[in-house]
C-alpha cells in the first residue's frame, strides 16, 4: 500500500534565451559559469536571496544546466557566435 501522506515537491522549469552580442569563448563544461550566472541575475535584484543561496551546504533546491546553442569551436574552448540565441534551463523546487 502506498504511503499518501506526503506530498511530492513542485517543481518549476524556466528557460532563458540569450542572445549573443559579441564573440567570446566559455569552457566546454560550462556549469559553473552558468550557476555564477544565476547567483549574479539573482543578486541584482535579491541579494539576500543570491547570498542564501550560495551559502547553502550540500545539495541545492535548484538545478543550472550548461548553455545550450550552436558553438564554434576555438582550442579546448567553445567560440560564442554573435547573433545566435543560447539557452540556460533552472529547475527549481518549491
Amino acid at each position: 500500500m502506498m504511503d499518501h501522506s506526503r506530498t511530492a515537491p513542485d517543481i518549476h522549469a524556466v528557460s532563458i534565451a540569450l542572445c549573443a552580442l559579441e564573440e567570446g569563448t566559455i569552457s566546454r563544461t560550462n556549469g559553473y559559469q552558468a550557476y555564477a550566472l544565476l547567483l549574479r541575475i539573482l543578486g541584482a535584484s535579491e541579494p539576500a536571496l543570491a547570498e542564501e543561496l550560495h551559502g547553502l551546504d550540500g545539495p541545492k533546491p535548484f538545478t543550472v544546466s550548461e548553455l545550450r546553442g550552436k558553438f564554434g569551436r576555438a582550442g579546448d574552448r567553445l567560440r560564442i557566435i554573435p547573433g545566435t540565441t543560447y539557452y540556460l534551463r533552472l529547475t527549481f523546487l518549491k
